[in-house]
Order: structure tokens, then sequence, then C-alpha cells
């Protein structure tokens, strides 16, 4: 058995291999069997959910252990439960013939559903409780029932031949199948209506007999019966199909695996098996959990809920097997996650929180709780105040600074605090200038006059004029002979 990953190759040594599954849920595990009288369940390592190319393991290397092995069954088909966690399948022997299933790792084996004539095709509609399967009788029909094997009906029988393979699209809310006697792909509403053929390969005389389809995303993947084709179309029947491989002549089964694939289509997805503490196994029928015990079990289909699903507001108990809360109050809701106390409360520019039992407004950015009334958010105010002075928003929605205390002066409010302030201080700096500039223009003026009567300095007069020279000497012994006198 080969089992490609981008440039991964899963091997195994196990032979034949008549059919195999994913379920990514849990571990993520494999489930393969010889179609004999075995089933294996292995776990895979996380290198095998990652592509790359850096890697190439031989067979004697291998990413994966083996969990369980299943005897004395001989399953024709095997799909995984990803909602429940289940893994089913259709055993093929004559005496035990019928649809089966186990939890996700093998134990607590149950069956399902006895069937008369052999199965061809099977598969799971998980997010709505459902199963569908193919009989090869002289009137080929489709079959539905739940997955507890309840309410068993035909299904769909308009033109169908040899039907070999069933997919379910949960996006589209479509069943695919392959007839390979008409050589087509087809598919049909969860309902039964609408019906459409996707691709006619009679038209095609190179590519026939499809045998093994699967869907993902916009389009149908497929393997031809003889050729080992592995095709691709648009699962509306859009444009034309494309060769993807050829030449797997021993290859009986394709199936398509991503991660995604297994994530709920409904948003908000709350899974209620989750939050149901069934004993044994747990399967979703209607939106609702149900467990499922062994065939030998007794008492253990009760369900005992867990207060989780009610979002931790309320009680969580169990009517008519499905899970149903007591909300607390001032919650209500199918999870108790809608707050009652809010439903009348609107809080402009912010939402509504119950706190203590009690309702209050969370104001969004640049927005307060108003002082008049509690469950409204006014803007934030910014301007600057000073002098005990607040900021407030007057009549015209502008920003003024007014008085709340009698700490502040009575100024008009529209100009506020600061503009007095400055109305103030523009004498006082104006008289400071004034007085500077006075105070330079007389340090100028003495300046001046100094350096009027102040002697000059002749340059070399004495020196070079003797006359100059003596008269000099006469002048300075004058000056000390009066300074004498007035001494005495």
């Amino acid at each position: 058995m080969k089992i490609s990953n981008g440039d991964y190759t899963l091997e195994t040594d196990l032979g034949h291999i008549a059919s195999f599954d994913f379920n990514y849920v849990m571990l993520p595990i494999l489930y393969t069997t010889d179609g004999n009288s075995s089933m294996t369940i292995f776990s895979l390592s996380d290198e095998f959910l990652v592509e790359s190319n850096k890697f190439h393991r031989r067979s004697s290397e291998p990413r994966y252990k083996t969990l369980k092995t299943l005897i004395n069954v001989s399953p024709s088909h095997i799909v995984a439960d990803y909602i429940g966690n289940n893994v089913y399948w259709v055993d093929s022997r004559l005496d035990y013939s019928g649809i089966y299933m186990a939890n996700f790792i093998g134990e607590f084996k149950r069956n399902v559903l006895k069937c008369t004539m052999k199965i061809e095709a099977f598969t799971l509609n998980s997010e709505e409780g459902k199963m569908y399967w193919c009989e090869n009788s002289f009137e080929p029909q489709i079959f539905e029932a739940y997955m507890d094997g309840s309410s068993a009906k035909s299904f769909f029988s308009e033109n169908l031949e040899f039907p070999t393979s069933l997919a379910v699209d949960p996006a589209s809310k479509r069943l695919f199948w392959a007839d390979m006697k008409k050589q087509t792909v087809e598919s049909v509403v969860f309902d039964g209506t609408l019906h459409m053929v996707v691709i006619d390969f009679s038209r095609h005389p190179k590519h026939f007999l499809p045998v093994s389809i699967d869907v993902f995303e916009g389009n149908i993947y497929g393997l031809m019966k003889y050729s080992g084709s592995v095709f691709k179309v648009d699962k509306l029947g859009k444009g034309n199909f494309s060769i993807l491989k050829g030449d797997l002549f021993k290859t009986t089964q394709l199936r398509v695996y991503h991660q995604s694939r297994q994530l709920s289509t409904v948003k908000d997805f709350k899974n209620p098996c989750s939050f149901s503490s069934c004993p044994q196994m747990c399967i979703v029928i209607g939106g609702a959990a149900k467990c499922i015990c062994h065939e030998n079990a007794v008492n253990c289909d009760k369900i005992h809920c867990n207060n989780s699903f009610c979002s931790d507001n309320g009680n969580c108990t169990v009517i008519d097997g499905k899970n149903n809360c007591l909300c607390n109050k001032g919650f209500k809701g199918i999870d108790c996650s809608t707050q009652t106390l809010c439903d009348k409360l609107i809080c402009k520019h912010g939402f509504c929180k119950v706190n203590d039992d009690k309702p209050e407004c969370i104001c969004d950015k640049n927005f307060v709780l108003s002082e008049t009334s509690p469950f409204d958010c006014i803007p934030l105010c910014t301007k600057e105040c000073l002098y005990g002075y607040k900021c407030v928003f007057d009549g015209n929605n502008v920003q003024v600074c007014s008085c709340s205390s009698s700490n502040c002066t009575n100024v008009d409010n529209q100009k506020g605090a600061s503009t007095r302030l400055l109305t103030t201080l523009i004498p006082v700096i104006i008289g400071v200038l004034l007085a500077i500039v006075v105070l330079v223009v007389i340090a100028i003026k003495r300046r001046r006059q100094y350096n009027q009567y102040a002697p000059r300095k002749i340059k070399n007069l004495e020196m070079e004029n003797p006359t100059f020279a003596y008269s000099g000497l006469q002048v300075r012994f004058m000056m000390i002979h009066f300074l004498n006198l007035i001494i005495l």
C-alpha cells in the first residue's frame, strides 16, 4: 500500500489494501483493511501531515505506529466519523453482512445495520448524522439511514445502473456517486432533489469506467478502473476534466485527505459530543448527541451533559436525548451566551456588559461615562483648563472650561480660564519689554557722553617735539605742587 502526501509516500507491509480512511480530529489516525479478516488502526506522525521534499524515507523507516488490529472482521469499506470520532465499516462476510461501528481506536464494536445484499459503496454524512450505501441488486438503489441504523429507507433510484462509489460534500450539501456501467459521475441534494450529471465519460472513449471518487473544495477527484488514471473535474460540471496521473493499475480506491475536510461547515459549530459524557460512543443526530453502546453493554446510553455546553452560565440537562441549558439569571439562549440584562440597554458609543448581576456600559475609545447618566457614553473632553476649571461641552457641543467648584474665579465660560490668563500676562510682558528698551537707550547715551569728554591720546607728541615735552613736565610739577598745598 502506498499513500502519497506531497513528496511523502507511506508504505505498509500489509499487502493488498481493500479500503482505508483518515481521522484528523483525535490523533491523526489511518484505518486500513486487507478485505479478508482484519482491520488495522495506525497513528500517523506529524511528519506525514506536512508536505516537504526534504525527507525520503524507506519502508523500513515507518512514520506510523499500530494502535490496534481488529480480528474476525472483513471490511470492504471504511469511513471515519470525524464529528463523533468513530469508525464505520461494511462487513462483507455472508453471515455477518452489515454496517458496523466502533470508537476511534476500535473499541466497543457494534452492529449498526444488518444487510441481506452485498454493499457496493458506503459513506457518512457526519454533520447530518446520516449514512448512505448502495446494494448490488437487480434494481440498484442508494439507501440512507441515521448513523445509529434507525429510519433506513431508499434515498435515490432514478436511472441507476451500477453505482460503485459514494462521496459527501457538506459545503454544497450534495451526495455524489460514480456509476461505472453508465460511465457517469452524478449528484443530488441531501433532500433527494436537483439531480444532475456532472460528467459523462461515454463521450470520451479513451477514459472510462470511473470506479472511485472523492470531493474536495470545488472539484471531484476520481479513479478509472482499467486505465488506472486519476482525473479531476469541477463538481458542478463546468469545463473539461483533466488527467492528473496514469498507470495506477492496481489501485482500487482514491481518497483526498486534508485537515480542512474534517472541519464543520456550520459557522460557530459546537460539537454536542464534545459536551456530552457518553460512557462509550457518541454520534450526532439532528444536532443532538446520542450515546451508543457496545452490543452487550447495559445502561450506558445515558448522556451526562457538561456545563461547558452552557458557556458556564447555566446548568446543562438532558431532555429527550438533547442537551438543554437552564440559564442563570441574566443569561438566555440555547447555550446561555446571551445576556438578558442588556436587552433593553443601549449604550451609544459603547457596549453593555453584566458585572455582579448589574448591567453597565463599557465606553469606546475616546468616550467616557456621563456623570448625569451612567448609561450614556459622551466624547472625552480634551481642552486644557486651569485654576479649578473643568473641560465640558456647551450646548453647541464646543469644548469650554467651566467652573465646577467655589475655588475658581467666575470668568466668561466661552473664553475660558486660559483666555483670561493670557489677557493678564500680555500687559506685564509689554511693560517688561519697554523697560528693557529704555535702559538700553540710557546706557547708550551715557557711553557716548563719556567718549566725548574723555582725553584723547596724542601719538608720540611729547617725544617728537622738545617744546611739548618741556611743557608736559611743567604741568606735572604744577599738579604735584597743588596736591601738596591741599594736603597741608
